[in-house]
């Protein structure tokens, strides 16, 4: 026997429409009321951008923009963005929407270490070689990098030189810095001719010899070669730290006797 077709109910179907076209127009209308209170309303309109006091240096101009926008429609990857770019000495920018009228800004301030000479320029580096500025003669406050520096890259203001040497001599640097048993003496220059042979020359004009690998160990070893007693630093010429015992080069003296 065959089966009945089952027939569609018309009343139904149009109940069915009528329903969906309800729900449709009930989300329209809170889309539109949402986009008023959050996009038009006032108690989301900025009036306050508050900067960590650390930073300062930032022109209140570059922000002052913000002031009166609607909170929502603040474009913070855009913002941190071209701070980033003006102000290559800000690390780790984080930009906040402080509900309902607020952003808050707040960083970590890079500090110049060294200096080196590039394509021209001289460039001022922090810790992790990101370039702060360019300039047209050296600080001498400013620790040297020399030797065998080049970096086969675009130089960007805000962008770390990407360099094995440069970022060797970073390192070297900063794990002498470290050491608080070489507090009394500071690093003037850096000549890297390898990765195996970086120069480091002190304030003292003694010569250290390091390497790439366990510099927190080198720096250990010079500590205790500069601080025990009985060595006469001033008849010592070069220390090198690249092997198991601290090689201690002394000054020809006659030489300098025939001087």
């Amino acid at each position: 026997m065959a089966r009945k077709k089952k027939q569609i109910d018309p009343f139904n179907s149009l109940k069915t429409f009528f329903s969906i076209a309800l729900i449709a127009g009930a989300i329209f209308l809170a889309y539109r009321f949402t986009a008023y209170v959050l996009g038009d309303s006032s108690y989301f309109t900025i009036k306050a951008v508050v900067i960590d006091p650390s930073l300062a240096f930032i022109d209140k101009r570059d922000l002052a923009k913000l002031k009166g926008q609607n909170i929502f429609r603040v474009d913070i990857k855009g913002l941190r963005k071209s701070l980033s770019h003006k102000y290559p000495q800000i690390a780790d920018l984080r930009i906040i929407k402080k509900f309902p009228d607020q952003i808050l800004i707040s960083a970590q301030k890079r500090y110049p270490m060294a200096q080196v000479r590039m394509k021209t320029k001289t460039l001022t580096l922090d810790e992790g070689g990101v370039i702060l500025s360019t300039v047209s003669k050296q600080d001498e406050d400013l620790i040297f990098i020399s030797g065998r520096v080049l970096a086969d890259q675009p130089l960007s203001l805000g962008y770390p030189v990407r360099s094995q040497n440069i970022q060797a001599a970073l390192r070297a640097i900063k794990s002498f810095q470290d050491n608080h048993g070489l507090a009394p003496y500071h690093v003037k220059q850096v000549e890297v001719k390898n990765l195996s042979e970086i120069n480091m020359f002190l304030s003292n004009n003694l010569k250290v010899i390091v390497d790439q690998d366990k510099l927190d160990h080198q720096m250990t070893n010079l500590s205790f070669v500069l601080n025990q007693g009985g060595l006469d630093l001033a008849q010592v010429q070069y220390v090198d730290l690249r092997f198991r015992d601290p090689i201690i080069g002394r000054k020809d003296v006659s030489k300098n006797s025939k001087r």
